[in-house]
């Protein structure tokens, strides 16, 4: 069989593998952590570089949006406002503008002929006026020179600076393209703002930016040794880069790479993007970093573009590379010559104690009665180690022999409760804590039981076989514990519950009998007072029918009274009228009888002037013969008349004294009329009165009626629980039964005395 190593050939083969594995893992975690710390440093340069020139050339884009919004708001007001600009004052607004603004190149207006100021031929080409003679100043600050130049055409086909804002609806930046100052080609671009007014797009106006300063820095831009830095626009447009002759051309004409053809789309998603790849101007491999940024919230979108050679940042990487690898090597060997020596000294002191605690444990399994101490007299770790360990094999061996002794007491004492007697203590002592503390814990709980339970607990037990059997006469005499106390004690109320249950039930039986024979009295007169509710609620609802009827006719006599009250007023009025007509008739009689007088008088007076013609007649002898005759004929007149006067006086008196009489009768019948009438009144109280009285009678037996229909539900509901209650009298009676005869299977103090 082969001999397995021993522990200190093991540990020195463990501990080198250990060094070795540790040694390679360190090389291997030290390089890759120079590799990422290399490609942090350059990454974090490589983005200080990129946020300084994105924010560099972001403020001057932002600014120059910024001023054309501010620009456009002004006119915006003014419009709104219905202010009177001057063209001076706009001018020189414009120059204040580009003063202040050392960055922008021009200003410009471009807003429809007619609005702000009338078209003007004369004025064309001339202090910022077209060649069609419309406002529109292009204004431009060249090296400190301020100049006011005509704007485009109105009609002008291409103006993306016009055109951009009106289809976007906000700020625009115009692609960049070349421009002429002081007669060099200069890179600009546009940031142009819409106007609008009562909501109608109506032009822009906008700030031209020279684009060289940024230009020529994105140029001069040097990322270690051949990395450099680009601009371009979402169209693809070069802005800056290390050859300023590809400015303001499309990416797609200086590169065939993939990566950098697709970068216009992608610059819009506003992603910082990363590519591995060779570089077309240098052909060296490198990393390429690109930071789109958005324009002023215009939706326009530039990218910064930067290009460093890989190798150029992981020179640093492979230099530390090699030195941990040489430097591992050095100290694995130098570690392992330390660590055997060291091994062999750790086996032979090894041994010492490894014989030394071997007798220790054959004392503590009880096969041997001594041990032996470890020999190891040197002063280092191992021999400390040695004293200690005798020391405590000395102390273990004199308190294993106290725990013994206190273990074969707590042995008694167990078997003492096992039969019943609580009330033990345990008086030995250990060195060993925990033994104490069990050793108290078991006194205090013995203690507890007995105070809480009994001293024995046999006789809790007997009590609770008595209890069990319904016997509960049965006491624990001198009860010590509260368990004891309690026992008695919940004998006793079980006891007196036992009493009072057995007085409950005889009690509750006896009533059970009264309630039984009450309830049989309650339910027959129950159906007895139902029955004669019933016939009283016939007798009533024919009575409140005649009532019902009385209150008709009395209602039907009183609209006759009134009706008779009428014809009486109509009568009386009518009595009144006659009177005055007989007073009419008294007063034309009257004067008739007055005509007739004077009638008489005059047939009088006739009848004598007759006479006295008669007798002139006569004496005038033959020749008054004729007169004569004519004087009786008018004396036979006045006679007939004085006759005819005679005969109507009486009739007229006549019709006096009838018409006086008719008065008197009209006066009687008024005088009959306001009786009647007064009478009428008084019969009329009365019956509205008895009309009032019958109703209120109605209205009382229609309630006694109601009250006697709720009275006799009522009594219906009383017969019905007579009987509910005559069935819950019985179930008393039999619980009643029940609990007596429950309480006599048991056996208690003072059942008999019951």
């Amino acid at each position: 069989m082969k001999k397995s190593l021993s522990f200190s050939k093991r540990l020195f083969l463990s501990i080198m593998g250990v060094v070795l594995v540790s040694s390679a893992i360190s090389t291997y975690l030290i390089q890759d952590k120079s590799f990422k710390n290399s490609k942090e440093t350059a990454e974090l340069y490589m983005d200080s570089i990129a946020d300084i020139n994105v924010q560099k050339s972001k403020d001057l884009l932002n600014k120059a949006v910024a001023i054309s919004r501010g620009f456009a708001s002004y006119f915006e007001v003014a419009l709104k406002n219905n202010q009177n600009l001057k063209k001076e004052d706009i001018r020189e607004v414009m120059k204040n503008m580009l003063l202040k603004n050392t960055e922008v190149f021009g200003l410009w207006v471009e807003i429809n002929g007619g609005i702000l100021f009338k078209t003007d031929p004369t004025l064309a080409n001339i202090d910022g006026h077209d060649k069609d003679g419309r406002f529109a100043p292009f204004i431009v600050n060249v090296e400190g020179k301020i100049s006011v130049l005509p704007g485009a055409d109105e009609n002008y086909a291409d103006r993306p600076w016009v055109d951009g804002p009106r289809e976007s609806g906000k700020e625009f930046v115009t692609k960049p393209y070349f421009y002429p100052i002081n007669g060099v080609q200069t890179l600009i671009t546009a940031a142009a703002h819409p106007v609008y007014y009562k909501g109608e797009f109506i032009g822009t106006v906008g700030v031209d930016i020279a684009l060289k300063k940024m230009s020529e820095r994105i140029r001069d831009l040097k990322i270690f040794k051949n990395g450099y830095a680009s601009l371009i626009t979402q169209e693809g447009t070069i802005v800056g880069y290390p050859d300023l002759k590809f400015l303001s051309k499309n990416i797609n004409e200086i590169s065939k790479n993939k990566f950098l053809l697709d970068l216009p789309k992608k610059l819009r998603e506003n992603k910082k993007l990363f590519y591995k790849g060779i570089d077309e101007r240098n052909g060296l491999m490198s990393e390429f970093i690109v930071i789109p940024f958005e324009i002023e919230r215009t939706g326009v979108f530039w990218g910064l573009i930067l290009s460093v050679p890989i190798e150029e940042y992981l020179e640093n990487t492979i230099y530390i590379k090699w030195f941990s690898i040489i430097s591992g090597v050095i100290s694995f060997i130098l570690i392992g010559i330390v660590i055997a020596f060291n091994t062999r000294v750790l086996d032979r002191n090894l041994k010492n104690i490894t014989n030394g605690l071997t007798s220790f444990f054959s004392y503590l399994n009880k096969e041997t009665s001594s041990t032996e101490q470890i020999k190891i007299n040197s002063n280092d770790e191992f021999g400390v180690m040695a004293k200690q360990i005798n020391d405590n094999i000395s102390t273990i061996k004199s308190n294993l022999d106290e725990d013994v002794a206190l273990i074969d007491e707590v042995k008694d004492v167990v078997e003492h409760v096992k039969e019943g007697r609580i009330k033990q203590t345990i008086t030995k002592n250990s060195k060993d804590e925990s033994l104490n503390e069990l050793k108290v814990i078991i006194n205090e709980m013995l203690e507890i039981m007995s105070e809480n339970i009994s001293d024995d607990l046999n006789k809790i037990l007997d009590a609770l076989k008595s209890y069990q059997n319904l016997d509960f006469r049965h006491r624990i005499q001198n009860d010590t514990g509260k368990i004891e106390k309690g026992l008695n004690n919940f004998a006793n109320i079980i006891n007196e519950m036992l009493v009072e249950n057995k007085k409950t039930g005889l009690v509750l039986a006896k009533s059970s009998k009264v309630l039984l024979e009450n309830v049989n009295v309650l339910n027959t007169n129950s159906n007895t007072s139902a029955a004669s509710l019933e016939e009283t609620a016939a007798s009533l609802e024919e009575i409140t029918c005649n009532i019902t009827q009385n209150t008709t006719n009395v209602v039907k006599m009183a609209n006759y009274a009134k009706e008779l009250t009428t014809s009486a007023n109509e009568g009386k009025s009518l009595a009144e009228e006659t009177v005055t007509s007989m007073n009419e008739i008294d007063d034309q009689v009257s004067a008739i009888s007055e005509a007739i007088s004077i009638i008489d008088q005059i047939a009088f007076q006739t009848n004598i002037l007759s006479l006295n013609a008669a007798v002139e007649a006569a004496t005038a002898g033959e020749a008054g013969k004729g007169f004569a005759v004519v004087a009786q004929e008018v004396r036979n007149l006045a006679s007939r008349s004085a006759e005819s006067a005679n005969q109507i006086k009486s009739l007229v008196e006549s019709a006096i004294n009838k018409a006086n009489n008719g008065k008197e009768i009209a006066t009687r019948m008024i005088d009959g009329y306001q009786g009647l009438n007064g009478n009428i009144l008084k019969a009329i109280e009365l019956i509205s009165e008895v009309e009032v009285a019958t109703k209120e009678q109605q209205s009382g037996i229609e309630q006694i009626n109601d009250a006697i229909n709720s009275l006799d539900g009522k009594t219906q509901e009383n017969a019905n629980i007579s009987n509910e209650t005559k069935k819950v009298a019985d179930e008393t009676d039999d619980i009643a039964k029940v609990i007596v005869k429950n309480v006599d299977e048991k056996e208690f103090i003072g059942k008999e005395d019951i």
